[in-house]
């Protein structure tokens, strides 16, 4: 899990700026990160805004949550591949840097991150952010 969470912050990053920032004027820090609550990774989005209501700003990044399939979707095989090479797994993702860049062996055999960063498809990490992201009940 800790692999698509960074993944998917390396491949929506920019276009979360781009829209909520720059488009939408949403606030004037906005962004999205990980983090680690009792033992499990969480991702989350944010924006601080002294022009929005909290309810509003919340049902804007929901609005804006909603379209990251199809952003996902659009997303071309070599800048995929190029942004799956290059995910940054950083110190607090718990993971040596040896066993993300995939320099360990274990009995020949490359590592499991080396492999899931090596092998996954954009598909999958559209199907697993539709199973994250968009199956929960918003509340307002």
């Amino acid at each position: 899990m800790t692999v698509f969470l960074h993944l998917l912050k390396a491949i929506i990053v920019e276009k979360v700026f781009c829209d909520l920032r720059l488009k939408k004027w949403l606030g004037y820090r906005v962004g999205c990160d990980i983090y680690n609550l009792h033992e499990t990774k969480r991702f989350y989005f944010y924006v601080v805004s002294p022009d929005y209501k909290p309810k509003d700003l919340l049902m804007k990044i929901h609005v804006f949550i909603a379209t990251i399939p199809d952003y996902l979707a659009d997303v071309d095989h070599e800048t995929f591949k190029h942004l799956r090479r290059g995910a940054d797994l950083p110190d607090e993702s718990c993971m040596s840097q040896e066993l993300v860049h995939d320099n360990i062996h274990w009995h020949k055999y490359p590592t499991v991150v080396g492999l899931l960063l090596e092998r996954i498809e954009k598909e999958e990490v559209i199907n697993l952010y539709d199973h994250f992201f968009c199956q929960e009940t918003f509340r307002y």
